[in-house]
């Protein structure tokens, strides 16, 4: 894992920052953090602001990372008043809202999990997202079991492989020109999209390429392509059906034939049978 900034920067769990007390100037209680506000473009995305809720049950409010000094559990006050209701941006991801407890997909390892913390590191530049913690010791951590999670195994995936499987965040990533599944392979991403729901895996195969969407999909037996197809916009999936040609390359063989629905599906979206 690599990070800007400092050679061994020190390492903030999302689930220690959220719900930590903030101070004001004077000392005084300022409100609590909430949630955890990242950028989603870069291959480590900076931490853009955190979300603090004034007083209990107050609406949370964004206070951007320069309000913030003192990054890190234990330590956070504000430099200023905080501002009123700014919202999240169309660039930005919240933390433990849309990434914690989320499945996710390593696209190195091609495995998924799910998320049980988030790893920031302190760098230079303020906290940078580098990696998420699917092992036992995160889940250990958060039921409060942290002498037993101290030998439990820890499993961190390197946010620069990772592609979020649904909801807000996956719908960002692949809007991001970083995004990891930008840069798999046919065969990587036909084993990205067969284990993602059939909604999702269609979103992936949208934002790539459709000389390789149609290369992965050719890889797929064919119902789990007809499948694909679907989920997809019809002219999308026509020009899809277009670069995979009259028979896909993972029809069965020997003379063996497809499904017929495999052939219903690619007719109704503008391919022919050979």
């Amino acid at each position: 894992m690599s990070t800007t900034g400092d050679a061994h920067p020190e390492v903030v769990r999302l689930t220690d920052l959220v719900g930590e007390r903030l101070t004001d100037a004077a000392g005084a209680h300022a409100g609590r953090v909430v949630d955890v506000v990242a950028a989603v473009h870069g291959e480590h995305p900076l931490v853009t602001a955190l979300m603090i809720r004034p007083r209990r049950r107050a609406v949370p409010v964004r206070a951007d990372r320069t309000l913030v000094a003192g990054l890190g559990p234990g330590a956070l006050r504000l430099t200023g008043p905080l501002p009123d209701g700014e919202g999240e941006r169309d660039d930005e991801v919240l933390l433990r809202r849309d990434v914690l407890d989320v499945q996710v997909v390593d696209t190195a390892s091609r495995r998924m999990a799910r998320v049980g913390d988030v790893d920031l590191a302190l760098t230079a530049e303020g906290l940078r997202v580098v990696a998420v913690d699917v092992g036992w010791r995160a889940i250990l951590r958060r039921l409060g079991l942290r002498r037993l999670a101290r030998r439990a195994s820890r499993d961190a995936i390197d946010w620069e492989t990772l592609h979020v499987a649904a909801g807000r965040a996956h719908a960002l990533q692949l809007r991001s020109s970083s995004a990891a599944v930008r840069r798999l392979d046919p065969d990587e991403l036909a084993t990205l999209v067969a284990r993602l729901p059939a909604a999702s895996a269609g979103d992936v195969l949208h934002s790539v390429e459709p000389d390789r969407a149609a290369a992965a999909l050719a890889t797929l037996h064919p119902d789990l392509s007809a499948d694909l197809l679907e989920a997809l916009p019809p002219e999308h999936a026509r020009r899809l059906a277009g670069a995979m040609g009259r028979r896909p390359a993972g029809a069965p063989a020997g003379g063996e034939r497809p499904p017929r629905r495999y052939w219903r599906v690619l007719r109704g979206h503008g391919g022919r049978r050979r």
